[in-house]
């Protein structure tokens, strides 16, 4: 069931089960729009569900959004995949919610990118089906829809990723792999004649970026000092034209989930498995990264000393738990793609 706001563009309720509910804006819609249509959502939640509701917001924290439904801040950046440690803990919070009461429904806030909320009921239904019994097999078949309407086929890949991360995890198909990761080698194959950069983050914050260089058939970075990963793992790549910088692909992975022998690994990622480029055309399909990884640093690392872009600060997601409002837009974040 939908429940659509009296004003084009705002949020709409969408019923995804009888007790789990999408309260979503589209990206193209407008701040006069939202606002107007929170009040009204706020009001149906309120009169159809008393106080048996309670909302997530897997977006920007927002006053206005605190004041009308006592919003839980639990976001992360649009077009980017949750830390895995938050899935488990919203599935967890779900189960709690839901069980306390027959009458309590799930509301799950997004404002614009709907792959988010559709992220969660993903990670959601892998888990009702390993802990709920099978009388919650149709609402599993409703959560699966959802999520592959808004990602499926044309879905960021590192979005999949994740949510195999989690199912896999879950059922125990791999163990949680506690220790740090050392990445010693990037390269990337097939994009000739392209002036490329790479900037890698851990947690959101940046922690090593390479110098621009012209790549030819293959193209390789090796980082010559200690960079220790662990945990959620962003890598960005950037194209430079002329005085211009622009990302080109990017990936995320979770260092936890990775199996790396004594020996080290590489961690092969075709154009498919890459943010951005899975279906563009103009990117030659032979595209490859990979991730020379190990379980200790490279020999000819310095000391242990890890390096740090406290230049590149402005490049990081620090600003994103701001709450949304006047001078501090979304689109205050372009400079970070």
């Amino acid at each position: 069931m939908v429940v659509r706001g009296p004003v084009e563009e705002g949020l709409t309720l969408h019923y995804v089960t009888p007790r789990i509910i999408v309260l979503c804006s589209p990206d193209e819609g407008t701040e006069k729009a939202y606002v107007a249509s929170l009040k009204t959502a706020a009001l149906t939640l309120k009169t159809k569900h008393f106080e048996h509701y309670k909302v997530w917001n897997v977006s920007r924290p927002r006053n206005d959004l605190s004041r009308c439904l006592a919003a839980e801040n639990v976001g992360w950046p649009a077009r980017l995949a949750p830390p895995l440690d938050r899935l488990c803990a919203l599935c967890k919070q779900f189960e709690q919610w839901l069980t306390t009461s027959s009458n309590n429904v799930v509301v799950i806030h997004c404002k614009g990118n709907t792959s988010r909320a559709a992220i969660v009921l993903a990670a959601f239904m892998h888990y009702n089906a390993i802990c709920s019994n099978d009388e919650f097999v149709e609402d599993r078949f409703d959560m699966k829809r959802f999520a592959e309407k808004h990602i499926g086929a044309n879905g960021q890949p590192s979005h999949k990723r994740y949510i195999t991360y989690f199912s896999s995890l879950l059922s125990g198909k791999i163990r949680v792999n506690p220790a740090p990761i050392y990445l010693h080698r990037i390269t990337v194959s097939h994009l000739l004649g392209r002036v490329l950069s790479f900037k890698v983050y851990e947690r959101l914050l940046p922690v090593y970026e390479t110098a621009p260089s012209t790549s030819k058939d293959v193209l390789r970075f090796d980082v010559e000092h200690e960079l220790r990963l662990r945990g959620d793992v962003l890598i960005k790549c950037h194209q430079l034209i002329g005085d211009e910088r622009a990302l080109l692909f990017c990936c995320q992975i979770n260092t936890c989930a990775l199996d790396v022998p004594a020996k080290g690994k590489t961690l092969v990622l075709h154009k498919e498995e890459l943010d951005h480029i899975f279906a563009d055309s103009s990117v030659d399909n032979r595209v490859v990264l990979e991730l020379m990884i190990g379980q200790e640093p490279p020999k000819s690392a310095a000391a242990a000393a890890r390096r740090s872009l406290e230049d590149s600060r402005s490049n990081s997601y620090e600003d994103f738990d701001k709450h949304e409002g006047k001078g501090c837009s979304p689109g205050n974040f372009s400079h970070l793609d």
